[in-house]
């Protein structure tokens, strides 16, 4: 039949006399048929975006994600049997492991910005900062139970809590969460691994001047507030990956 439209369409354009306005309307006609019977591929939502990465490289990114958060961690162990760790230095060394963690969305985000996922970004509504926030929504997941994992085993070994230890690799996973959120949503999406390894960079060196200068900081009598902290920034964090993912960006194929 497509066959049939497309060759009456041909002779139609190819008469020698003056094309009258019945032909015409009849060639509008026809050009409305054919575009009513073409198959167009449906656009998926951001739901179902989240389930397909999920499903398809969610799990290589925890899987991933566990192999090299277990090497510092059996280290902090083995130091741990041989050398007596205090509560300070037990919650710097976990809130650094959170942040090292943290740096491993880099590879990731570098990855899918660099090659723009535009086979992904051609069947979805959403740009690539929006794809790019269900991918760092999975890792987010995957830290959540990674440093829940951590703070478990650790809590055997070292002079600390485990509620010591979730609250710490809480609040700096919350921080460094919140800074990759801000720089998707304020930044140009090639400069985002950029400016996030600055700053994580920044925040080892800034938790070097807390251990240094202001130990007080890993105080467990700090815990409740440091607990506080972590639920505050958790709560930004979803109201800034609501304000992504409500942005109305054209795509490259839209």
């Amino acid at each position: 039949m497509e066959k049939d439209m497309e060759n009456r369409i041909r002779r139609a354009l190819t008469e020698d006399e003056p094309v009258s306005e019945q032909a015409a309307d009849r060639m509008v006609l026809l050009a409305r048929m054919q575009w009513n019977t073409q198959d167009f591929r449906k656009r998926i939502g951001f739901m179902d975006l989240l389930l397909s990465q999920l499903w398809f490289a969610g799990w290589k990114m925890w899987v991933f994600e566990l192999i090299i958060a277990a090497a510092p961690t059996l280290l902090i162990i083995q130091y741990a049997k041989l050398h007596v760790i205090t509560p300070v230095k037990a919650a710097f060394s976990l809130s650094c492991l959170a942040v090292g963690i943290s740096m491993l969305w880099i590879v990731f985000i570098y990855r899918s910005s660099y090659y723009r996922m535009m086979e992904i970004e051609a069947v979805s509504y959403f740009s690539i900062k929006r794809l790019l926030l269900s991918r760092i929504l999975i890792l987010f997941v995957g830290e959540l139970a990674v440093i829940t994992g951590i703070s478990i085993v650790t809590s055997a070994y070292l002079a600390f809590g485990f509620r010591n230890g979730m609250a710490y690799m809480l609040f700096f996973l919350g921080v460094c969460g919140n800074g990759i959120l801000f720089m998707l949503r304020t930044t140009e999406t090639g400069r985002v691994c950029r400016y996030f390894l600055t700053y994580g960079i920044l925040l080892f060196i800034v938790l070097l001047l807390l251990f240094r200068f202001l130990p007080q900081f890993f105080y467990e009598e700090l815990q409740t507030w440091i607990a506080l902290g972590s639920f505050i920034l958790f709560g930004y964090y979803i109201y800034q990956g609501f304000l992504i993912g409500k942005q109305r960006e054209r795509t490259t194929y839209a």
